[in-house]
Parts: C-alpha cells; structure tokens; sequence
C-alpha cells in the first residue's frame, strides 16, 4: 500500500531521480565511512612502532598508497583521512538537503493530493465525516506522515554505514566481530516489544490528533451558539479532555523511545567492556588493533541506537501515514460520473420520473416522485421540514444520483450530461449561504474571476444589495471576515444573490433563499424573481407559502411524494394539504 503512495508520488512529481540520487549519496557515504575506519588501523599502528605495519589492512594501504604515487607516511595518511572526512561531510550535506527537499515535496503532494481528491469527491463522502478529522488529516496526520518517510529514509541509511563499520571491524578482527555483532542483535531483538508497542501508541496518537482538531474547529466555527447558550465551560472541558489524551499517548511514545536510550547505554558499556577483556586478555590482540575495534564500535553504536529510535519513531508515525492514504483511497471512489455530452442549453423543461432516494436505505426520502420544471417558468416546491424538498435541488445539481427513476433535461438523462457544464447553467442561492473570509467583490466575482467590476457592480444592483456595499468601510474590497461575519443575515443572502445573478444563470435555483430574511431583504430576492421571471427557468424551495404565489407550478411535497400540482388559485381552490398548510401560516 505504501510502496504504492509512493510510487504514485515519484511519478507524478519525477521524484525518481531524486531518490536513486539520494540512494547512491548514501551508498558514497558509507563507503568513504570504510575507508575512513580502514585508515585507523596503519594510523594507529604507526603510532604505536613509528612505522608501517604487518596488519593485511596496512599493507594493502600501503599498496594503494604506492600506486598513486605516495609512501604510506603519518602525514600522507593524515591528509587522506582529511580528505575524506571533508569529502564524507559534504555528501552528507548534500543527502540531508535532497532528504528535507523530497520529505517536504511528499508532505506537500500529500495533502495536496487528499484536498484535491476531496474537492472532487462526492458529497456523500462527508455525511459521515467530521470536518474537524479532515482538516487534521490535511494538516498533523499528512506532517507526521511525512516524519515517516523521513525516518524510513533514515533507517536505509544508518543500517548502510552499520554495514559497512561491520564489514571493517570483520576485515580487522572477525571473532570479536562476531561477539559484537550477537550482543547487538540481542539488543534489537530485546526492543522488539518497545516498536511493537510504539506503532500501537502511534495510531491511538494519529486518532486522539484529529480528535482534538475537531474539537476545536467545533469550537471556534460555533462560538455564537456556544456563548448563547452559555457552554463554554462545557465546551472547554470537552477541549481539554482531548488535549490531556494526546499529551498522554504523546508521553507514552516519548517514555518508550527514553527507554530505548538507556537500554543501549548499559548495552554499550558491556559491549566495550567484554571486547578489551577478550581481546587483550584472552586473544592477545596488539593494543592498536583492539583500539582500532573500539573506535569502530564507538562509531557504529550511535548507528545501532539511531537506526532502533528511527524503527521506534517510524512504528509511532506509520499510522499517520495511514490515516492519510485511506482517506487519499475514499475520497477518490467517485460514484457520480461525470457524462460525456455537453449541455448545451434548456430547449424544453426538466422532468422527474418516478424518482427514489435514500441517504440510509431504512428511511427513503422521495418515493416515486414525477414533475415536470418547463423553461421559462417558474415553478415552486414546498412542504413541511424533512419531507425531502432540497433532496430534489440536490438530485437538480447531481451532487447524488437517484436510486429509483431518472431525471431528465429535455430528452438526455442527467447522468448523460457533463457535470461542468451542467453546473455552470445554474445559479444556486440557498438557505445556508456560505461566504468567503474575502472581499465582497471577490465573494460576488465567486466562479467568474475575470468580471469587470462594472459586471459585479451590476449584479449587486439586481439583488438590491449595491446601496448597504456602498456604506461599508471599504465598499466592495471590505473584508467580510470567514462566513461573512461581519454582515447580517440578510446582507449576506443578497451578496449571495448577486453571486448568482452575476454567472447569469439558465437555470436560477432559490433553496429556502428567504426562510431567515428581513422583510426588506425578502422584498429584494421576490423583486429579482419578477425580473427574471420568463428569462430563465426558475426553481424556488420555499417553507412559507406567501412567497410563491406568482409561481407557474406550485408541488406541494408530503412524506417524500407529491400530493398536489397546480397554480396558486387552483390548489387554495382545491381546500386540500396547500390551502390548510396556507391557513395555518396566514393564521386563519
């Protein structure tokens, strides 16, 4: 599954070389690593008699020594060691920088990746979705996901300079190699259960993350309804209740990756210690060469230990990595293909037949239900809460496909058609209108970037909103704040309606657009219904019945079906469900 992200990753973003390079810096390292451990011993040999020695290793330096031209001296081998530990320095410095500059270009990919499969996902995706959960994928999960790359990239390359300090330290005395090498192994395989136990911890961690981030963009989203009602306190324990359970799968991760350190500091003085006892006592090795296996060892134990915290810190961060890839592989399952033909303009009308839908198959929504919207006309839809009227709208915009029936524009199904251009033909005003923290000619130029203002001026006229723009502090480049916040309820369906009326659209939609208005602001939306009345096909949803009644076709919806079609005076006439539901909210 990883091997695939990745895969996918360096593809796209031609990474490949990027990584092969990264692979033969680090195979360059740790060459020049072995020979900088291969010096020590002529080195120290040289240092003990002031002259070459008999170890196979010095005389084969030597011989590389005299075929360049050199004679095996302290000085000449000096000056190698310093050439390499520079040449070593700076190839390390050119493997960190490509490592930092392909982890941050994965982090990126990532959460850009996920986003855009979000954006294009369908709508029922984020039914059972918290947004808070989400927006921790995008942001801690997709970090720690890029740890894990890291640290994966880490761990190739400690265990490419163990192996090759283990190989060095063989050449120069195979037995206590050996010994050193069992003693180590003992070791890894003792804080098997401390990586086990961390990729665990990690995953409760990844959790317990976006938990909290849900939290708190729950918070801050609802902190009128939270001060209204008086809950902060409520809201904060719940808030610091999150908090605490992080900084507690965060202490147990830190616990066992401390525990790892000390078992490898006790494990290194029995390393040293059972070397010189064997080696000088026991084998009677020549002091140069059992310091020379010290200093071998001395280097490759940080390794040991570095490589067993990467494996540990790699366990705690795999199920960020996770998180991340399954929400990338859900958001891209797209059930509502896109069609092949372009719409290409509403000759004649939209017609619902016999159409079903369901959010849980327990609970239908619509059942059977058949209408027909003609171009030109407007035609209403009303009915109590719940009873499925912006189900339909949803169904009209396709953000859901109907289980039963079809919906049809002219003679193609809806499901024929390219959503783009489909969507482009329709200006949406609804109940819930969301604003961007933007200006007020960006939030009206929404879809259209390219208008002049003279075009957005214009819209805002049509929706009756160009006056109160006027008078704000810096008329349409004023800041709204996120979701419109600085603005009134009415102020923002208005900027909403001019957003619409500046796509020009063929099909105009007002979802409930007047349920929560001022009797100004609902006087403005009937006002602009009347001047486009016949320009372009017009769907209203609407709970109050007063504002309808110059509708052409009026559907009257009632547990997921349409009980009455008619006009106005047809259905007041007909004393049915209409005429009641309006009795009952006229007061008569």
């Amino acid at each position: 599954m990883y091997k695939a992200l990745w895969h996918s990753f360096a593809i796209k973003y031609g990474r490949l070389r990027t990584a092969l390079l990264i692979i033969v810096v680090t195979l360059l390292v740790a060459l020049f690593e072995g020979f900088n451990v291969g010096l020590l011993v002529p080195l120290l040999q040289h240092l003990d008699s002031g002259a070459g020695g008999d170890h196979w290793i010095s005389l084969a330096f030597e011989d590389l020594f005299n075929a360049i031209g050199l004679s095996i001296t302290l000085e000449t081998i000096l000056l190698a060691l310093a050439v390499l530990v520079l040449t070593a320095a700076a190839l390390k410095y050119l493997r960190m920088i490509l490592v930092a500059k392909t982890k941050e270009g994965f982090i990126a990919w990532m959460r850009t990746s996920t986003m855009g499969n979000l954006l294009h996902t369908d709508i029922s995706y984020f039914q059972d979705q918290r947004t808070g959960s989400l927006s921790g994928t995008l942001t801690t999960q997709a970090f720690r996901a890029g740890e894990a790359y890291h640290h994966a990239n880490e761990m190739l390359a400690s265990l490419g300079i163990i192996l090759t300090y283990l190989t060095a330290a063989f050449l120069i005395a195979p037995a206590l190699t050996a010994m050193a090498v069992g003693l180590l192994l003992l070791v890894s395989l003792a804080l098997q259960y401390n990586v086990t136990r961390s990729r665990a911890i990690g995953g409760n961690l990844a959790e317990r993350e976006n938990r909290l981030q849900a939290t708190s963009v729950e918070s801050l989203s609802g902190i009128r309804v939270i001060k209204a009602f008086l809950l902060e306190p409520f809201q904060w324990t719940a808030f610091r209740t999150r908090a605490d359970e992080v900084a507690e799968a965060s202490y147990r991760l830190g616990k066992h990756r401390s525990q790892m350190v000390v078992f490898h500091e006790a494990a290194l003085f029995g390393l040293i210690g059972g070397i010189v006892f064997l080696g000088v006592s026991l084998l009677g090795f020549e002091i140069s060469i059992v310091v020379a296996l010290l200093f071998i060892l001395y280097r490759l134990t940080p390794r040991i230990v570095a490589l067993n915290s990467e494996r540990q810190t790699f366990a705690g961060t795999i199920a960020a990595l996770h998180d991340v890839n399954r929400v990338m592989e859900e958001a891209s399952h797209i059930k509502v293909a896109d069609g092949a033909q372009p719409f290409a303009g509403l000759k004649d009308e939209i017609a619902f037949s016999g159409v079903g839908f369901s959010y849980d198959p327990r609970s239908p929504v619509l059942k059977g239900v058949s209408f027909t919207a003609k171009k030109g006309q407007l035609t209403a839809i009303v009915g109590g809460s719940g009873v499925g009227k912006t189900t339909v709208i949803d169904l009209l915009l396709r953000f859901y496909d109907p289980l039963e029936g079809s919906v049809m524009v002219d003679s193609a199904d809806l499901r024929e058609l390219d959503l783009a251009t489909w969507r482009r033909a329709i200006g949406l005003v609804s109940q819930d209108v969301f604003l961007f923290n933007d200006s007020v000619f960006n939030n009206i130029a929404v879809g259209n970037p390219d208008s002049p203002k003279t075009g957005v001026v214009a819209a805002a006229k049509r929706a009756f909103a160009h006056d109160f723009i006027e008078h704000l502090p810096m008329g349409y480049d004023t800041v709204i704040g996120e979701q419109g916040w600085n603005l009134s309820g009415g102020q923002r369906q208005r900027i909403a309606l001019a957003r619409a009326i500046l796509r020009e659209p063929e099909i105009l939609i007002l979802d409930e657009a007047t349920s929560a208005l001022d009797s100004e602001s609902e006087q403005a939306v009937q006002e602009h219904i009347k001047q486009v009345h016949g320009e372009c096909t017009i769907l209203v949803v609407a709970h109050r019945t007063s504002t309808i009644q110059g509708a052409d076709k009026i559907l009257v919806l009632q547990d997921g079906q349409i009980v009455e079609e008619g006009d106005w005076d047809s259905l007041l006439a007909n004393a049915g469900v209409f005429a009641n539901y309006h009795k009952l909210q006229s007061g008569a």
